[in-house]
């Protein structure tokens, strides 16, 4: 008797015993054939052979072909100035003002900051060094941008062009990277 309990506890399959209104292999057939044709989703499959879309779907799963394969992506163009200074990108991130926090944090949607505005994260990364210049100011307008841009060059002026004597310009150009 307790060897038949112990029988009873052991994992078992969930398959089913059987399954009669399974598809035979001939009646899968031509809905495999129709995929490898067209290419089609079990709906449209389901209105070429005249099978509910469900069981398309159950065909489609079982012979492990339910997924359309994903075309191939081409390779990203990978695009790089050939001096710093040449291509910089910008861009600016609009973040929230608060004067405590919020929900994101406390997880109280409850209490409610006062309306407090929008500071803007001002972003410039120069294409060729991959350097990046960061600053937060309190407005988004183009004059604010434009005036990180030329922050940035001077940085980079500083920093790069005039940091040491050059014997020429040259010599400065192939220090680049």
């Amino acid at each position: 008797m307790a060897s038949r309990s112990r029988e009873a506890l052991a994992d078992r399959s969930s398959h089913p015993c059987r399954q009669p209104r399974r598809l035979t292999i001939a009646e899968e057939e031509p809905i495999l054939g129709a995929r490898r044709e067209t290419g089609y989703r079990p709906a449209r499959l389901g209105a070429i052979v005249r099978r509910a879309r469900s069981t398309v779907w159950k065909v489609l799963a079982r012979h492990e072909v339910s997924r359309r394969a994903r075309p191939e992506r081409p390779p990203p163009r990978r695009y790089e100035r050939s001096r710093p200074g040449a291509l910089l990108h910008v861009d600016v991130k609009r973040l929230v003002r608060f004067e405590r926090p919020g929900h994101r944090v406390t997880g109280d949607r409850r209490r409610r900051s006062r309306q407090a505005g929008f500071d803007y994260l001002h972003c410039v990364v120069d294409d060729k060094p991959r350097y990046a210049y960061v600053e937060l100011d309190p407005r988004e307008d183009g004059a604010t941008a434009a005036r990180m841009v030329e922050r940035f060059i001077q940085t980079l002026v500083r920093e790069w062009a005039y940091v040491r004597t050059w014997q020429s310009s040259g010599e400065r150009a192939l220090a680049r990277s």
